[in-house]
């Protein structure tokens, strides 16, 4: 048990914390699970006591035991192993899915008290004897895990929501779980850094709760105390009495919210936690100077949408359109809050969900319970953050807008002309080369061995750049002034001209002052008295939605002929990778990770620090590999005894496609290169998608013959540019792709870039409409001529070479929110029931829910006799879905929470014990197909039970041999048919082996359907037997197809691949790399290194691992340094000229969208 509990402790120092008592019932949960082998755990796997081990034993004996007895035996012995390591049991709690409605401990209690089916007994007791009770035990444990993870929540959302609501009036909403009760405070403005430091970091201020405050849940601001010169307003869209279905509602409001829009104000759609909002700003046509005139105006645009009466909208039957929170000091829910009461005994029902945007395209699919549950707001918390901070810059409201008795004008974000690429700031505080060991992530066990213990952190992407706050002007560049609007004591303003005392300079010398981003580096300084400050990091461009936008695009902006506009500093962001100066003192590696936390703003984003102990290798590898696999990173530093730099730097195949016509072309060589990767397709055969624009790493002479090879005899392969595009014919070259190159590359980029497609099509090799999008490769470079490859068989330079790379149809959301959250919403099965059938327990329960409780008015009926009754009617909403035993992503959430699994609690108190029905499903009788999915050994009784589709009469177990249990799939795509010599679907073999005894044992078909007159003769199967001749007919007859296909299907099937099994052999590879590097730092004398390696591999393996670690050192001795990269950019950068073809292939940023349905065409 130890030895697999250390699996868990190691994928949980990772994530860079300590083992909690919540991770130890995790694993013993797991641990002692008799339907289960093994678990999943992070990258581990994890062995349960089910497990035989090599003596032919149990890894755990469970003889004689019940479940609880192994708890209580097992438990106590994790605990005191933790505490011995790390001298505590962490109290953390990870995410869950708990029920978000407010609930008391005494109402968790009687609930649990319920399921125990012990409620009359907890009734009747009083005082100790029912807080000793095992149900109220229970209820403050679920209850003080709902409250742990709210707080985490509320520290998380609460700087957002005090910069954007800065010098406004502020209430809180406190709830008490001891009692159920709700109190409004009211009486905090925060209008200095201090009071907002104070507010996010401390339980209270000035008898106002503060962040960390135990029952704070919601946040509510006043937008304007005196009704003059208001900025925005709000209609809110309310359901008195439930008198308007849900589809009305969300109907009215997405028409409220477009006629705002089309009158040119700024609109976002607040979902509140149980009704619907849309806030708006000024438009430029119509000021509107108090709420008086705002509400008037409102009134004559949106009277046909509701009513603004609450009375005549319950007697219509229409939505309530509610304008009173438009008055002076008239407080309004600010986004984020939790849905409660604010006082005690509201009737109102409270969801406890969050006050998230929503945009307007999300409107028809937004699903309140599963988008607004805190967990999801807090996993996606910047994407939710920065889609309403784009609102408050919009209506210029909040911290940037608002300082009173300091009108602060719109920073100039300026720059200098002069740039300082060798200032000494850059030489100190960019690590030279001689200072950092750089290693490949696959030799980081063999480079780290001799750490004892190292802190890592992920080395952000953007613009590299020192921030600097230095008030004395000691290393600032001369010549940087700004000017500010001061109010003295009668209100005049003026204006006054200082030097700022912040700014940053980027790897390239250029320096920038006066932005937003030092703008909040002196705020947050002077707040916490910090005389001076230097900070490393990378800036970075930041959309709607918060995904990064790149370097390319950043650096576009930095250096626009124009200056940097305000617009575009406003959402920029520098992410700390390390501070290394604070108030004059160099800081300590050790505390590096919590000094950057103290220089966190709404622009300025702290980078994670992780420590690790020895041994150190491994622990690093699989950290740096989940940040690949996410797209955190391509790179990160490591600190011990000596620095490192540790890069993923990949390999693979592809083809060019295009050529940037440069001084190297005109000499004759292979120029800066437009590389593309192949993905089958049913329609054009291969398409070609560029992935990126790489430089050339080759040998002169080399370099020259690519440019022969790409451009063909007489420059026959160059296609022409399309019509409407020949003026920039001058700028870039594309030509149909003959040679296979192999491309290096650093890491792949996380977000979308626009790209175009090719195809030969009749023989010519054209663009294929629409244009797509791609995640672009990092650092490309062209490092060899692959001869033995061909462009045409996909095998060779097929993108599915990198996993990382994905194609979409949209650039963006589209202006959808829910497209850019991880788990964007799925459609719920439907079932389909034919005869003949059998019975199975369904994994999924059909029922109807609506979130918003909207129940139908009663019908009245009249009965023979002039007899009338009013019948209610059925409740109505959607369809959902709920599971019989386990939750899956698709399980939906109703009124708050992800709806439980029906008979989940009752078949697990069979296993446990516990008091209650007990219930038996056996999970591994799970059947996916035919739908519906089904449990095939139950104890379950008739009701249970639903009718699954058998028109063979297979019966249940047959069936299960039959379908496959959905496991199988079937091979649409062409090509992969063809490389089915290479690639063999064992599991397909596997499921066939099942069949051949029964097909050599009788007939298929119902013996009742045989032919009268004609013994044997199965009406079913002859009408089977026919339809299949007829397929095998038309599969075997000839079809006419190109030449250049028939080359490139001969190809697919005779060429020659790479092997089937290369992650294996890399796998093997980087253990031989390693050994090798072991072996030479041994001293001498030694024995030679065939021998060394055929004493730890297999004698026919050792030669093919040593020609590919040769293959991989010469590759990597010869490629550019990162010093001569930089030389290159910095040297050879290109002007931009302005157009929308060099945007697109050259700085490869975000471009105007373009309709599915037009043209190809090139950028």
């Amino acid at each position: 048990m130890l030895q697999e509990f250390v699996k868990v402790v190691e994928q949980i120092e990772l994530k860079g914390r300590k083992p909690s008592e919540e991770d130890i019932n995790e694993f013993l949960g797991n641990f002692f699970d008799p339907n289960k082998r093994a678990f999943q755990y992070g990258t581990q796997y994890v062995y349960t006591a089910s497990r035989v081990g090599p003596n032919g034993e149990p890894l755990y004996d469970k003889t004689g035991k019940s479940y609880q007895e192994l708890l209580d035996e097992a438990k106590p012995v994790l605990m005191q192993r933790v505490t011995e390591a790390y001298s505590e049991v962490s109290d953390f709690i990870g995410p869950w899915d708990w029920p978000t409605a407010p609930m008391s401990i005494d109402e968790a209690a009687l609930l649990f008290a319920k399921e125990m089916k012990q409620e009359d007994n907890y009734l009747s007791i009083k005082g100790a004897d029912r807080r000793n009770h095992k149900a109220y035990q229970k209820a403050i444990s679920h209850i003080g895990r709902i409250k742990y993870r709210i707080k985490q929540y509320m520290k998380t959302v609460m700087p957002f929501t005090a910069r954007t609501t800065m010098y406004h009036p502020l209430a809180g909403i406190l709830y008490f779980t001891n009692n159920g009760g709700s109190e409004l405070v009211q009486g905090l403005t925060i209008d200095s850094e201090e009071k907002l430091l104070d507010f996010t970091t401390g339980k209270s201020i000035s008898k106002f709760p503060g962040a960390d405050h135990d029952g704070l849940r919601s946040i509510w601001w006043v937008p304007s105390t005196s009704g003059k010169g208001v900025k925005m307003g709000v209609v809110d869209i309310d359901n008195p009495e439930d008198t308007v279905s849900e589809k009305d509602m969300l109907t009215a409001t997405r028409k409220i919210e477009k006629r705002l829009s089309d009158l040119g104000h700024p609109t976002i759609i607040m979902f509140t936690g149980s009704t619907y909002q849309v806030w708006f700003g000024q438009n430029d046509r119509e000021p509107l100077e108090n709420y008086r005139e705002m509400n008037d105006y409102l009134q004559g645009i949106l009277f046909q949408f509701g009513a603004f009466d609450r009375e005549e909208s319950i007697e219509l039957g229409v939505p309530y359109l509610d304008l009173k929170t438009n008055k002076p000091g008239g407080l309004l829910r600010t986004f984020f809050s939790l849905h409660y009461p604010a006082k005690t005994g509201a009737r109102k029902k409270y969801t406890g969900l969050a006050a998230v945007p929503v945009a307007p395209e999300d409107l028809k699919n937004f699903n309140p319970a599963k988008y607004a549950h805190p967990e999801t707001v807090l996993a996606n918390f910047e994407v939710y953050s920065n889609y309403v901070a784009a609102f408050y810059d919009r209506v210029q409201v909040g911290q940037d807008y608002e300082a009173p008795g300091d009108t602060e004008t719109t920073p100039t974000c300026s720059r200098l002309e002069k740039k300082y690429p060798t200032h000494k700031l850059l030489k100190k505080y960019l690590h030279p080369d001689t200072d950092i060991n750089k290693i490949d992530y696959r030799n980081a066990g063999a480079s780290l061995e001799d750490e004892k213990k190292v802190t890592v952190h992920a080395i952000a992407r953007g613009v590299l750049a020192v921030l600097v706050y230095d008030p004395s002007g000691t290393v600032a560049p001369k010549g940087m002034t700004r000017q500010r609007l001061v109010k003295d004591r009668t209100g005049k303003a003026r204006a006054v001209t200082e030097t700022p005392h912040a700014f940053y300079i980027t790897s390239t010398g250029l320096v920038v002052y006066d932005d937003y981003i030092c703008r909040d580096l002196e705020r947050l300084c002077v707040s916490k008295k910090i005389r001076d400050a230097v900070l490393v990091g990378r800036i970075s461009s930041i959309d709607t939605f918060g995904s990064e936008e790149g370097e390319a695009s950043t650096r576009f902006k930095l250096i626009a002929k124009e200056g940097i506009r305000p617009t575009d500093s406003r959402v920029m962001r520098f992410t700390i990778n390390r501070v290394p100066i604070v108030g004059s003192k160099v800081v300590p590696m050790e505390v590096m990770g919590e000094q950057v936390k103290e220089f966190s703003t709404k622009r300025i984003v702290p980078t994670e620090y992780f420590i690790f102990d020895a041994p150190v290798g491994q622990k690093v590898k699989h950290m740096f590999s989940s940040f690949i696999a996410d797209k955190r990173s391509g790179a990160m530093m490591i600190y011990g005894e000596q620095k490192y730099l540790l890069t993923s730097t990949r390999t693979l195949r592809a083809t060019i496609v295009g050529i940037q016509l440069s001084s190297a072309y005109n000499r004759g060589e292979i120029p800066t290169s437009w590389i593309a990767l192949a993905k089958p397709s049913q329609k054009y055969g291969l398409i070609y998608y560029i992935v990126g624009k790489a430089q050339v790493a080759l040998k002169q002479a080399d370099r020259v013959k690519l440019l022969e090879m790409v451009e063909g005899e007489e420059k026959r392969n160059l296609i022409p540019m399309p019509r409407n595009y020949e003026d920039y014919q001058d700028i870039a070259s594309f030509a149909e792709p003959t040679a296979v190159v192999e491309i290096t590359y650093d890491d792949v980029s996380p977000y979308k870039q626009r790209t175009l497609g090719f195809a030969f099509i009749g023989g010519k090799f054209r663009p294929i409409p629409p244009p797509l999008t791609i995640n672009a490769l990092i650092n490309a470079k062209i490092t060899g001529i692959l001869e033995g490859f061909s462009v045409k068989r996909s095998v060779d330079i097929n993108i599915r070479q990198e996993p990382l790379i994905e194609i979409d149809k949209k650039l963006d959301s589209s202006g959808s929110l829910l497209a850019v959250l991880p788990n964007p919403n799925e459609k719920l099965p439907t079932f389909i029931r034919r005869n003949p059938a059998f019975f199975g327990a369904p994994a999924e329960l059909e029922t109807y829910a609506t979130w918003t409780g909207y129940v139908p008015r009663a019908k009245k009926v009249t009965y023979p006799g002039n007899f009338e009754v009013l019948e209610p009617q059925g409740y109505g909403g959607r369809k959902i879905q709920v599971p019989l035993l386990e939750v899956t992503a698709k399980t939906p959430r109703v009124d708050g929470q992800r709806l439980e699994p029906e008979l989940k609690a009752a078949s697990k108190r069979l296993l446990t014990g516990e008091p209650g029905f007990a219930a038996y499903i056996e999970p591994k009788s799970l059947q996916k197909a035919p739908s519906p999915a089904h449990y095939r050994q139950t104890n379950l009784g008739f009701e249970y039970n639903t009718a699954v589709d058998d028109p063979y009469g297979s019966g249940q177990d047959g069936n299960m041999v039959t379908s496959f249990n959905g496991q199988v799939k079937e091979i649409r795509n062409f090509s992969d048919v063809m490389e089915l010599a290479h690639l063999i679907n064992e599991g397909q073999a596997i499921e066939d082996s099942k069949l051949y005894s029964t097909t050599f044992r009788e007939v298929p078909g119902d013996a009742g359907s045989e032919v009268a007159n004609y013994r044997n003769f199965d009406v079913d199967y002859q009408q089977a037997y026919t339809l299949y001749g007829k397929s095998l007919k038309a599969a075997i007859t000839p079809q006419k197809i190109s030449k250049d296909s028939a080359i490139m299907l001969v190809d697919d099937v005779l060429g020659n691949p790479r092997p089937v099994q290369e992650d294996a052999l890399h796998s093997r590879l980087v253990d031989f790399t390693e050994d090798f590097n072991k072996w030479s730092a041994l001293p001498e004398p030694k024995e030679t290194w065939e021998n060394y390696a055929l004493g730890k591999y297999l004698s026919w393996e050792v030669p093919i691992l040593e020609k590919e670690r040769v293959v991989a050192e010469a590759r990597s001795a010869n490629e550019l340094t990162e010093e001569e990269v930089d030389s290159i950019d910095l040297n050879y950068s290109t002007p931009d000229e302005g157009n929308p073809f060099e945007s697109l292939l050259t700085k490869l940023y975000e471009v105007n969208d373009i309709d599915d349905n037009t043209e190809a065409v090139f950028f």
